[in-house]
């Protein structure tokens, strides 16, 4: 057990090491800890990891019982890789402890949720007036543990635009869509301004939501930092709230993007 905990001990530093130490093709740019795509797709045959964990929180009265449900999200993992100079892999999954309490009752399910595989797309670059421009399709996986996993593919698609407002201020906008099983359509948006408070900092503030045919709409708003140690290492926080009572109540969020060496 000493030998085995050495061995993975050093093969962590030795990883870390190398990453750190990569040279990093150009600037990174994260799809987290924000809800709002980023417009821009990771260098050819680049690999960058993007992961964290999260904690959701929500309570609401049901059949005049009330009911708390917690979502802790282990390990929310995307993998991109970029295939052409204007196209990305993407590959998705969690692991999701939920834990609902609805009077004396007490439920728990854990397991592996949240797969996903798609591609994202540049269209242009910014000009004038116009936007920079990328498209996401996408795509949930069945795979996993079954009450956490959809029992079929459902797919999706985002269209991810941004204006550079000055050196130090952006902002970005989604719109797109999904299909969920049992709802015609459920479309998705998000708006964020990113402000960069130095060379390794940045802060952004955005608002975000759903709204379903059946009108049970969501809006959130959420508000966290980025912190570029490196730069192929990220570290970011983040944190949230609904502004509806249909969406959760709040959530916390920790990360961490990584730049693999080619």
């Amino acid at each position: 057990m000493f030998a085995f905990k050495i061995r993975t001990t050093f093969f962590i530093s030795l990883i870390f090491s190398l990453v750190v130490n990569a040279q990093s093709p150009g600037p990174m740019v994260t799809d987290r800890p924000d809800q709002t795509e980023s417009s821009s797709t990771v260098p050819l045959k680049s690999v960058q990891i993007e992961t964290g964990i999260s904690m959701e929180m929500d309570q609401f009265e049901s059949a005049f019982v009330d009911i708390e449900s917690r979502v802790f999200s282990l390990a929310s993992t995307l993998i991109r890789y970029g295939i052409h100079e204007r196209v990305e892999l993407r590959l998705g999954g969690e692991f999701i402890s939920q834990k609902t309490e609805a009077g004396q009752s007490e439920v728990t399910t854990s397991g592996f949720a949240g797969a996903s595989i798609g591609t994202k797309l540049y269209l242009f670059e910014e000009k004038g007036a116009r936007p920079e421009a990328a498209v996401i399709v996408d795509a949930a996986v069945p795979i996993g543990k079954d009450e956490l996993t959809p029992d079929r593919f459902e797919p999706g698609f985002l269209f991810s635009l941004s204006h550079s407002i000055s050196e130090t201020v952006g902002f970005g906008y989604n719109l797109g869509g999904l299909w969920p099983e049992g709802v015609n359509f459920i479309g998705r948006y998000s708006a964020v301004v990113g402000i960069s408070a130095n060379e390794k900092t940045g802060i952004f503030l955005e608002v975000y939501g759903e709204f379903p045919q059946n009108d049970r709409r969501q809006f959130l708003y959420d508000a966290g930092m980025t912190y570029q140690l490196q730069p192929n290492v990220q570290f970011d926080v983040s944190a949230g709230a609904a502004v509806t009572e249909l969406a959760p109540d709040y959530f916390i969020n920790a990360g961490i993007s990584l730049r693999l060496p080619q």
